[in-house]
């Protein structure tokens, strides 16, 4: 399948510019391995695959998923979190790894308006950096003025159903 040849088609490429750091091009040549040993283009497991390249893949992956293309229509912040820990516990891309990107990503920007599991319509206040599907959320009341808050790292049976734009 030609889309599965551009890692070695772009590992070819960059090894014909010396002054090319050899983890750029072991980068770009293994950034579709999967620590289960599904991915290509060799089948690597984790401890084959490079530092850089679990990073890289990360970031693939989050950026194909939160992006339009030809095969499907980009997906929310929140959404592309919960694929990237659900590979995580399949053992395709690295915990830890993700975990840290996650950190530095608005899966759910301060401000937005989002619909909660227990019927309530509400708005992000504040977002912990080491619970970010977690936020703090102001809930609206009937008459829609903001109204007390709802910690949801406290509230573990709540959670986000809907970005509401």
């Amino acid at each position: 399948m030609t889309i599965k040849s551009h890692p070695q088609l772009g590992y070819d490429e960059l090894s014909k510019y010396a002054e090319l750091n050899v983890r750029v091009r072991q980068a770009v040549l293994q950034h579709h391995e999967r620590g289960d040993g599904s991915g290509y283009p060799n089948g690597l497991k984790k401890g084959d695959i490079s530092l850089f390249s679990r990073i890289i893949a990360i970031v693939d992956i989050y950026d194909a998923l939160t992006s339009d293309s030809c095969y499907r229509s980009r997906v929310l912040p929140h959404e592309s979190a919960d694929v990237l820990m659900g590979d995580c516990t399949l053992n395709r891309l690295d915990l830890e790894l993700v975990k840290v990107f996650l950190k530095h990503i608005a899966i759910y920007p301060v401000g937005i308006d989002v619909m909660l599991s227990n019927a309530r319509k509400g708005q992000v206040r504040r977002v912990s950096p080491d619970f970010p599907l977690r936020p703090v959320i102001a809930l609206y009341s009937q008459n829609e003025n903001l109204t007390e808050e709802l910690d949801l790292l406290r509230s573990p049976t709540v959670f986000v159903t809907r970005v509401l734009t």
